[in-house]
Formats: C-alpha cells, sequence, structure tokens
C-alpha cells in the first residue's frame, strides 16, 4: 500500500505550499492601510466608483490615483487567496486524521501476525508487480553499499530512519524524505571510475536513488560547504569524473548546494522528490 503512504506526503506537500502562500498574502495584507469596496454608480464613467475603509472612515478614491487602486485591489486578492488558503489547509488536516490510522503498509502489518518461524520461507515478490518486484531486488542488492562499519569517519549524531550514519542533517533529511515515501535509494554507494589516464578513482556520491516508475538510476550529492574555495574544487572535480561515466547534470545527477549563509529547504527537497521520483 505505498500509494497511501505517498498521499499523506503529497497532501502534507501541498499544506506546506499553502503556508508558503498564506505567509505571501499576509505580507501584501499589511503593506496597505485600509480595503478596497467597489460601488455601483450610474452617474460616473465606468458605473461604479472606488471607495477606502480606513478605520470604519470612508473616503473616495480618484480613478487618477492608480498606485493606490492597484495596491488596494491586490491587497483584496491576496485577503480572498488568503481565505482560501487557510479553507483548504482545514480540509488537507481533516484527510490528514482520517489516513493517520489507516495500515499504510499491509504487507508488514500481515507479517506480524504471522509466526516469525514462517517468514524466512515466504516469497514476499510474488504479490510484486514487475516494478515493484525489480524495485525490491534493486534495494536489496548491496554489493556496492557500506555499512555503518565501513565508515568509522561517521559518528552517531545523524541517523536516518534507516538507522544509517550520515554526515549532515540534510542527508539525513533526504533519506527520510526518500525512505518515507517508499523510494528505493543507497546511501554512499562506491564508484568506481577510470580517468583519462586508466587510473582508477573511487567516489561516494551521497545517493544512488531507483525512479521505480521508469527503472531510471540517479545520483543526488548534497554539497553544503561551497563558501569554501578548495571544497568547490573538489565539486569540479568530481563533476569532470562523474561525466565521463554518463552521470551528468540535468539528466541523472541532481545537486543540491548550501553555503554563503544559504540554507537547503525541506520544501525545496520536497520539490526535487516530486520532480524526479513520482
Amino acid at each position: 500500500m505505498r500509494q497511501i503512504t505517498d498521499v499523506k506526503q503529497v497532501i502534507k506537500g501541498v499544506i506546506r505550499d499553502l503556508a508558503s502562500l498564506s505567509a505571501k498574502c499576509q505580507s501584501v495584507k499589511k503593506s496597505v492601510e485600509g480595503n478596497l469596496i467597489l460601488e455601483k454608480n450610474s452617474l460616473v464613467d465606468g458605473g461604479y466608483r472606488f471607495r477606502l475603509n480606513k478605520n470604519n472612515k470612508y473616503t473616495y478614491i480618484s480613478i487618477k490615483d492608480q498606485k493606490l487602486l492597484k495596491q488596494l485591489a491586490t491587497k483584496r486578492y491576496a485577503t480572498t487567496v488568503l481565505r482560501q488558503c487557510e479553507d483548504a489547509k482545514k480540509k488537507l488536516n481533516r484527510c490528514l486524521k482520517v489516513l493517520k490510522d489507516f495500515p499504510c503498509d499491509i504487507e508488514a502489518l500481515a507479517l506480524k501476525s504471522l509466526p516469525k518461524e514462517l517468514e524466512k520461507y515466504i516469497d514476499k515478490s510474488v504479490l510484486d508487480d514487475d516494478k515493484q518486484s525489480y524495485a525490491r531486488r534493486w534495494q536489496e542488492d548491496t554489493s556496492d553499499v557500506r555499512t555503518n562499519k565501513d565508515r568509522p569517519d561517521v559518528d552517531g549524531t545523524y541517523v536516518s530512519l534507516r538507522g544509517e550514519r550520515m554526515r549532515s542533517r540534510i542527508e539525513v533529511i533526504i533519506a527520510d524524505r526518500l525512505y518515507s515515501r517508499g523510494i528505493p535509494y543507497h546511501y554512499e554507494p562506491s564508484l568506481e571510475i577510470f580517468g583519462p589516464n586508466q587510473e582508477i578513482k573511487v567516489f561516494y556520491p551521497d545517493f544512488k536513488i531507483l525512479n521505480v516508475r521508469t527503472g531510471k538510476v540517479y545520483y543526488w550529492e548534497h554539497f553544503g560547504l561551497m563558501d569554501r574555495l578548495d571544497y568547490v574544487s573538489n565539486v569540479m572535480d568530481k563533476f569532470y569524473y562523474y561525466s565521463l561515466v554518463n552521470i551528468e547534470l540535468y539528466d541523472n545527477l541532481i545537486v543540491t548546494f548550501e553555503g554563503f549563509g544559504l540554507k537547503l529547504k525541506t520544501e525545496t527537497i520536497d520539490k526535487i522528490i516530486d520532480y524526479y521520483f513520482t
């Protein structure tokens, strides 16, 4: 029932987008005082007049005052959008409450209800479709994946939901977002590349991710220290070697950056996952 998990994540993403839109609307509302009232009047050109309600004091606005009219009309628009956003968020939050206790992984619940002695004899793949079966095999193939023991330089400060020790908070967010949506990934798989002089270089991309729908494999690198020149130099070097094995930007290589005080937002991570893997 992975699609149920996806629905909940999509709803949460929409709620985050609505919250962002609401914040913009609030900012527009504060940009000008008063409210615009449109009043029908057959005695004036156009058949209506504009009035300004400011602290319950009403004044007419000349049609020539285009700047004020534009500000007030935009405020009224933003106020209406804000009201629609709040209504939509309430409805979506009610949906989340309905889905909260819905069994998102029926297969896992079924296994828990059976004697543990049976689990090793059960072929779970018989219930998969072809794409799910391939995704399961892809996830279980860890031949190029290092375990926590293989990364002694990484302490337990940042740990994913799957128990992987990671190097940064952002990596944990990416991993947990992928895991919660049932998207198969490997963390820091080894990648051997022959250089121009036939030398072997070994890289450990942050993530290797499978798009279950298309079968395409992507690599995701998060570069968090772009305000350091030596770090940037290593990044460019990595791009060059990746290109030798057809791992290319704007194709199968996803990159995110931080540095110079700029932080990667969770909303951006969600949008990247939506774009590439749903």
